[in-house]
């Protein structure tokens, strides 16, 4: 037996002929959670339109119960009686978590399990986006303190805190003595075992760099190595696409224009997932990760799956998921990117190197994910009786 789940989420679900939809890679990992657990009650807002800006949705799996959130307490409060585990998020402000506060209450009242859960490290990216003058920076550090206050106090009153990387651990394990580290990923094991389609290199070295377009993902830095690899004498055949959309994009236009790179790089915008995204890492030799940040990018994997290569700061999320150490360069210098690009590009029939690789994702496939989190809440908060949370 596993556990019946009342997931708290501000993603927002679509009502179309009697089928709720919503945002298509959130469906993705409903699916595999729906999979681990005995039931699914989603409290959601419900709206009339989705956001234009979502792009692809899908339909809810099929067996979700679905609790408007704009429901009146009571009826919140009974469907929170009728689960055994409550999930709340752990990502926001606190003027902005009033409905997370409410769903403990709610689990309290009702001798519920409860469990946060983190995903990114949204305080620091906070800081590190703050590009401005001192007003920006100040607020930036006022949001901060607001997520981490927040974080604070759900993380100590709840059960159990999961989080998604190894480097959000430090963060929450001061408040909760009960953390879980997830490891993110979108990809299936099916899709692991199938053959990759043959690859045509030239003597261009294909590199990809994927991600919303702000200071904390780093793609400057992507830039910068770029420069310096087409500079002689030691120069190598190299471009660039760069996929997402976001505030930086002009800037790093500019930074294209500045170091005349020209052709070699290629702004693709936004693509839809799972096939459009796939044909461009198809294209790709090595996908670069370049993010400030602790956070743990499902991207790896879906590198990995469509047999990229792939070149990771050297920080606590991506050594702890054993990404080999030849693909790792000190975070924030694009220099030693450059020689890792350089090194790698030397490397790209290397077989051996790729199936380290293919190990470290078949550990961390989107079931696995889900099927190790549920044996966390089952041996640590379902095994001993009641509630904990605490007043």
């Amino acid at each position: 037996m596993s556990y019946r789940l009342g997931l708290l989420s501000e993603i927002q679900l679509v009502r179309r002929n009697g089928t709720y939809w919503t945002l298509d890679l959130w469906v993705k990992d409903l699916e595999a959670q729906v999979e681990a657990i005995d039931a699914l009650t989603l409290f959601s807002p419900i709206v009339d339109v989705l956001p234009a800006s979502w792009g692809a949705t899908l339909p809810l799996p099929a067996g979700i119960r679905v609790v408007d959130l704009d429901s009146d307490r009571r009826a919140l409060g009974e469907a929170v009686a009728q689960v055994d585990v409550v999930q709340i998020p752990g990502n926001q402000p606190w003027f902005r978590a009033h409905r997370s506060r409410l769903f403990l209450r709610l689990a309290r009242r009702h001798a519920k399990r409860a469990v946060l859960g983190v995903s990114s490290d949204r305080a620091r990216t906070q800081v590190i986006n703050a590009t401005g003058g001192w007003a920006a920076k100040v607020g930036a550090r006022v949001r901060f303190v607001g997520i981490r206050a927040n974080q604070a106090y759900l993380a100590a009153r709840s059960d159990g805190v999961f989080v998604v990387g190894e480097g959000l651990r430090r963060a929450l394990e001061r408040w909760s003595t009960n953390v879980h580290v997830c490891t993110a990923s979108w990809i299936r094991a099916g899709a692991l075992d199938q053959a990759a389609p043959p690859r045509e290199r030239g003597g261009t070295v294909a590199l990809c760099a994927a991600a919303r377009l702000e200071p904390m993902k780093g793609i400057h830095l992507a830039l910068g190595a770029l420069g310096s690899l087409l500079r002689p004498p030691e120069a190598v055949d190299v471009r660039l696409a760069i996929a997402g959309v976001g505030p930086e994009r002009e800037r790093l236009q500019a930074l294209t224009d500045q170091q005349k790179l020209g052709d070699r790089v290629r702004f693709v915008g936004s693509l839809a997932y799972p096939e459009p995204f796939f044909e461009l890492l198809r294209d790709s030799d090595i996908v670069l990760f370049t993010n400030l940040n602790d956070e743990q990018p499902r991207l790896i994997f879906d590198a990995v799956s469509q047999d990229c290569l792939i070149i990771c700061p050297a920080t606590v999320p991506y050594r702890a998921l054993g990404i080999p150490e030849e693909l790792l360069y000190e975070r924030g210098d694009e220099r030693a990117l450059a020689t890792r690009i350089r090194e790698v590009s030397a490397r790209l029939g290397d077989v051996e190197l790729r199936r380290r690789l293919k190990v470290v994702a078949h550990g961390a496939t989107i079931e696995g994910m889900h099927a190790r989190r549920r044996e966390w809440i089952r041996s640590t908060l379902l095994a001993g009786g009641v509630s904990t949370v605490a007043e």
